[in-house]
């Protein structure tokens, strides 16, 4: 995805044997909320919060490639690691949460 995190591409292309620098936190937080939202389905956009109808289509989230969805779950590790408290972590893993 376009807005992926940078961090992602550096742990793929070292066969996540490496982790990550997050430097700040907040920042982190920004970007992996708008690649999440990118990401996300059409209909969950529409909204902010994004919307939690289950009823929609989630085909777009059948991610593939190297690590697929796994990308997503690490990236929220990785913010953990660096800054549990920074603002939106606890919104983001309550979204992928409740999107899985």
């Amino acid at each position: 995805a376009k807005r992926r995190p940078h961090q992602v591409k550096d742990w793929v292309s070292r066969a996540q044997k490496y982790v990550p620098i997050i430097e700040d936190a907040d920042a982190f937080g920004r970007i992996w909320w708008e690649w999440w939202t990118d990401i996300s389905p059409p209909w969950r956009k529409s909204t902010k919060p994004m919307g939690r109808n289950s009823g929609g289509d989630w085909t777009v989230l059948d991610i593939a490639g190297p690590n697929g969805f796994l990308n997503v779950l690490a990236c929220l590790k990785w913010w953990f690691d660096k800054e549990a408290s920074s603002s939106g972590w606890a919104e983001a893993v309550d979204d992928v949460t409740w999107a899985l």
